[in-house]
């Protein structure tokens, strides 16, 4: 039967786009950061808080993204009979193709209620999410949902995208489990029959495969390629006379070229440290880990008996705004009411809080494609 593959359902969307995809198993910050909001999220649905190990690696952006799942969450558990964090699902199997997924969250409500479950799944990162009713991750879920429930007819799956601040839902029923099927074996299908890779800045985004993939390569070298070694012709960067569909094509390159460029730096210091490569131009180097204060009043305690007085040790101290809210909310919990807005109000007007200026940045658009940028080469 051949060697046994194993795909996860966030794969197939990319493979349906590209049958040359392939996933990426090396952590990055941004996947880090994922893995740890996902963590967070399913502690707090089990436990109803998060404890503290969790709490000092988030910052107060971090916290915000949070508040956003958690308030989607507690309106749907509203009703609810059961509610499971990483539900894992059978999804497709057939000849050495396993296609198995985890739910981040299942709920469940009366049947006399007529409302279907609820399939979750958070998105953490800030690209724009594929909606739910053309997303394939989300209709193989809902599939594997309804074979395993019994005498379900409907579901309903959901994702939570907090950079964008906007949810996408669509209702799947049973009857359209052949249509979700057929869709999943033509992505199998082409990929079996290993076809030439195709382009597609969605696909590109997450490949591991930039450094060797002909196609892509090409597109990166006749970006940066000219007289002289590595020398960005004056045509593709930015001046007075740059046109806006100039700066608009120069925005998806620098995304999949910066993606191109860590791959490369990954495959390097792998093979160096592993294989044995030497760069001529380059000296294997290591840089200390950071260190970092997790208890503070154990600290305190320490330093305190070796005669550290308490201003010293706060002149070292940070609090941010996001932990202290958490800590505040806890307060009022507590029974102390309006704590949190005299306190946060008290600690403005005194300046002992500041706010600093709102990020800006380019976000892509949902449905967005550079498809006519990978089939024609750009004209100054």
């Amino acid at each position: 039967m051949g060697r046994l593959r194993r795909w996860r359902p966030s794969e197939l969307e990319k493979l349906e786009l590209c049958s040359a995809y392939k996933g990426s198993s090396v952590d990055t910050a941004v996947s880090a950061e994922g893995t740890m909001l996902h963590k967070v999220m399913e502690t707090w649905v089990k436990m109803g808080d998060v404890p503290d190990e969790l709490r000092v690696r988030m910052t107060e952006e971090h916290w915000s993204l949070v508040k956003f799942c958690q308030g989607k969450v507690l309106a749907l558990k509203e009703g609810s009979i059961r509610i499971r964090t990483e539900k894992s699902f059978k999804i497709y199997e057939a000849g050495n193709v396993r296609i198995r997924g985890t739910a981040d969250l299942v709920i469940e409500y009366p049947s006399q209620c007529g409302q279907p479950p609820v399939v979750v799944d958070y998105k953490f990162g800030r690209l724009p999410v594929t909606p739910a009713d053309q997303n394939l991750q989300g209709l193989a879920y809902a599939m594997g949902f309804l074979r395993q429930a019994k005498n379900c007819p409907a579901v309903k799956i959901m994702f939570i995208h907090p950079h964008s601040g906007e949810c996408s839902e669509h209702v799947v029923r049973y009857h359209d489990i052949p249509d979700i099927i057929t869709r999943i074996a033509s992505v199998i299908s082409k990929c079996k029959n290993a076809a030439e890779p195709t382009l597609h800045p969605t696909a590109c985004q997450y490949c591991s495969r930039k450094t060797d993939c002909p196609p892509l390569t090409a597109r990166a070298v006749s970006v940066v390629e000219a007289e002289g070694f590595f020398r960005i012709p004056d045509r593709f960067l930015p001046g007075p006379g740059t046109t806006d569909d100039q700066r608009n094509v120069a925005q998806h390159m620098a995304g999949v070229l910066v993606d191109w460029g860590k791959s490369w730096k990954a495959s390097n210091l792998t093979a160096v440290l592993e294989d044995g490569a030497e760069l001529v131009d380059f000296n294997l180097r290591s840089r200390a880990g950071s260190r970092k204060i997790v208890d503070a009043f154990a600290a305190w305690c320490i330093v305190s008996d070796l005669g550290l007085s308490l201003s010293d040790f706060l002149s070292c101290c940070s609090v941010t705004v996001g932990q202290l809210d958490q800590v505040i909310e806890q307060a009022q919990q507590g029974g102390i009411e309006g704590l949190k807005d005299k306190a946060l109000g008290e600690l403005e007007e005194s300046g002992v809080m500041a706010t600093g200026n709102n990020s800006i940045f380019l976000q892509k658009k949902p449905k967005t494609s550079l498809e006519a940028f990978f089939t024609k080469q750009i004209e100054a």
